[in-house]
């Protein structure tokens, strides 16, 4: 079994729970525009752990580094991997509830925008949306 190790790890690999403004990413990029609170440790690796079934590293600490780090347009992350992931209980999103790529621009503009109301409508948004997803009706 490979050992925990820290690497560099492509945005395309991981999977990040887009969540809603209390929970995961989303209430990460509200924190950050809200309240300016940007990690601490910016330079410490993100953690992640490797899930075999999905082909990809769930993270499972550390979304404000990433977080901060796409707003700043890097789509390379330095990774702390647990290998063993396959064994612990994670919530595990459903394709259609994780962040991807194609968001990044989106995020970018309403960052550069600093507009806090087109940032909180931006944010209502999406969390609009995704509860319409879950019922499905969009």
């Amino acid at each position: 079994m490979k050992k925990d190790l820290i690497k560099s790890i492509n945005i395309d690999d991981l999977i990040i729970t887009l969540g809603t403004k209390d929970k995961a990413f989303i209430a990460t990029y509200y924190d950050l525009l809200e309240h300016h609170r940007f990690s601490n440790s910016y330079n410490i690796p993100a953690k992640v752990c490797w899930l075999e079934k999905e082909g990809g590293f769930l993270v499972t600490d550390g979304y404000h580094r990433i977080m901060h780090r796409l707003i700043a347009g890097q789509t390379n992350f330095l990774c702390e991997v647990d290998w063993k992931g396959y064994t612990t209980k994670w919530y595990v999103p459903p394709i259609n509830e994780r962040f991807n790529r194609k968001m990044i621009p989106v995020l970018q503009e309403y960052w550069d925008r600093d507009r806090p109301t087109k940032i909180i409508q931006f944010v209502i948004e999406g969390l609009v949306r995704q509860e319409l997803h879950k019922k499905n009706l969009l």
